[in-house]
């Protein structure tokens, strides 16, 4: 299953390419973004995912052009591409139903960082963040939970999207870029970039140009498929979002060994 889907990203990058040196029409500020989901998530949740992070990445001037890798589209007339894979059920845990308590604090979401090189390949734990959101929303109605909990999952995506974008392993001190969320963070009604993250994303737009990253921030399909797929103590990293530290547990590092 992974050699698949590794070999469908690594046609459409190539489609990627060819296409962007064939036509102008792709511009710096659009975001191809192909995922991955489970056909039991919530539909009402993924929905209100798609309409926050079009917001939240519409603060950087940027537009995302959402592809699903079970159509099997493989075009992607776009300056930048990303390949998010939603990790379990995406859906609110339902009124009075039972939940595993929490005994680690796994990361929510994580991108591959290879060479020093981040990579358009990210991942949300859509089963994780269910479990760090627990109780928070039972009292909360069906359509209010599902609101809620789409929102946290944009707020996951883009902050990997930010990194995919900035080509960047830094973080900011506040808002969808920096390191940790908490629950308050995940279920407040706002939370955005903040400006260093902007400017960050902005500068990255500005000095790309039209298929920029695709040319330069992704590498050619048949070195990034030895590069993913070769064997060594830690072939590449994962640099992920991870939640603060609940009290009387160790905080996690950021990032992670992936063998």
């Amino acid at each position: 299953m992974y050699a698949r889907l590794l070999a469908l990203v690594c046609l459409i990058i190539v489609s990627a390419c060819m296409m962007c040196a064939e036509s102008a029409s792709a511009t710096a500020d659009d975001i191809a973004l192909y995922f991955r989901v489970d056909p039991a998530s919530s539909p009402a949740s993924l929905l209100e995912m798609k309409q926050e992070l079009n917001a939240l990445m519409q603060q950087g001037g940027f537009r995302i052009e959402w592809r699903d890798l079970r159509s099997g589209q493989r075009d992607a007339d776009a300056a930048h591409v990303a390949v998010v894979e939603f990790r379990g059920v995406c859906a609110a845990q339902q009124e009075g139903g039972a939940m595993a308590p929490i005994e680690h604090l796994p990361p929510l979401a994580s991108t591959s960082v290879a060479d020093g090189r981040v990579l358009p390949f990210s991942w949300v734990d859509c089963s994780a963040l269910s479990r760090f959101l627990g109780s928070s929303l039972r009292k909360e109605s069906k359509t209010r939970r599902n609101q809620i909990y789409g929102r946290a999952v944009a707020r996951l995506v883009a902050h990997e999207i930010y990194h995919i974008v900035a080509r960047t392993e830094e973080h900011t001190r506040a808002g969808i870029a920096k390191p940790r969320f908490t629950l308050s963070d995940l279920l407040s009604e706002h939370l955005e970039f903040e400006d260093a993250a902007l400017a960050r994303l902005r500068l990255r737009e500005a000095t790309d140009g039209a298929c920029g990253d695709v040319g330069q921030a992704v590498m050619p399909a048949s070195r990034l498929s030895s590069r993913l797929l070769r064997s060594s103590s830690c072939p590449h990293w994962t640099m992920g979002i991870v939640p603060a530290p609940l009290p009387g547990q160790p905080s996690p590092g950021c990032f992670q060994c992936k063998p």
